[in-house]
């Protein structure tokens, strides 16, 4: 409370969850308020526990040792000590979101009903100084500083929601619409570096982005081919869905004769052969998503709608 002393015990050195003593705690610490703090790694949690005890005319605040968790094979342990902390008190646990890594233990709590909430990481990261004077960060102080912050209301309730079906095919094309579009960026910009080694020439008859270059690049991987194929009307026709007349075709044919780009290795012809390669796969792959967008739109809400605008698929 307010304007009353508090005394406060802290210690950051960690000790494995597999070595707590949960009956002890629960004995020394019957029915006191518990904010637990957890700090999200890759392969590990920390967490530590914050009891204030002695009631609020003499309030005290210890934080106990930072217990390691290893997320692979000790989270249904530490589940299970939580469970156990829940009962007969108030208990809120809180964290920051850390992506996909925090993920399988707000499902595992949400899952046996404990209180959850999350804590902002531009807070966390203002109060690193102001929790214990020294700003340094590691495992065990950011678990403590996040039980610390809900004790004092800096965190908000963070329910764990099972998308519906019609969100999940939505994030499932939205998310492989982005990576191939990103990815088809980063193929185009080789190609563009390619052309201009290998036929310069190329540039002033066809777009790099375009389909045709591109399913050229992918059948013939440079020019010596091209000028060696006595079917290369018909194919660079076909390859441009007859939208090339004639002339241009010929063109092409031509600066492929004539072209004046560095000399190509067989290795250099694969190479550039596997790049238009994956940018005619990625931009089917596009076509594709886009039709399938197009169907769940239909079908949906007018949200749906602008998102799709918004991505640009339209």
């Amino acid at each position: 409370m307010k304007g009353l002393p508090m005394s406060i015990i802290r210690t950051y050195r960690s000790v494995s969850v597999n070595q707590v003593n949960l009956d002890k705690l629960l004995v020394d610490h019957a029915g006191d308020p518990l904010h637990v703090g957890i700090d999200v790694g890759k392969h590990s949690l920390f967490v530590v526990l914050r009891w204030t005890s002695g009631g609020s005319s003499s309030p005290s605040v210890i934080f106990d040792s930072p217990w390691k968790v290893s997320l692979y094979s000790e989270l249904p342990l530490l589940i299970s000590y939580l469970r156990r902390l829940n009962e007969n008190r108030s208990m809120v646990i809180a964290f920051e979101y850390t992506g996909s890594y925090c993920d399988p233990l707000r499902q595992s709590l949400h899952a046996v009903g404990l209180t959850v909430h999350q804590v902002r990481g531009k807070v966390s990261h203002d109060y690193s100084e102001i929790f214990d004077g020294v700003p340094s960060k590691h495992d065990g102080k950011d678990a403590a500083l996040l039980a610390d912050l809900a004790a004092h209301g800096h965190s908000r309730l963070w329910v764990w929601q099972v998308p519906e079906d019609y969100l999940r095919e939505m994030n499932y094309l939205v998310t492989g619409f982005l990576h191939r579009q990103l990815e088809l960026t980063r193929c185009i910009g080789r190609v563009e570096s390619l052309v201009a080694r290998y036929w310069p020439e190329l540039f002033s008859l066809l777009g790099t982005s375009q389909g045709t270059m591109l399913h050229i690049l992918n059948h013939y991987g440079g020019p010596s081919c091209l000028r060696n194929d006595s079917e290369a009307l018909r194919r660079i026709y076909r390859f441009s869905r007859s939208q090339l007349d004639s002339e241009t075709i010929s063109k092409i044919i031509e600066s492929a004769r004539n072209s004046q780009g560095v000399i190509q290795t067989p290795y250099d012809i694969r190479y550039v052969c596997e790049i238009g390669g994956r940018a005619v796969t990625l931009r089917n792959e596009l076509r594709q998503l886009d039709k399938q967008f197009q169907a769940m739109v239909s079908r949906g809400s007018e949200q749906l709608q602008q998102m799709r605008v918004i991505l640009g698929a339209a």
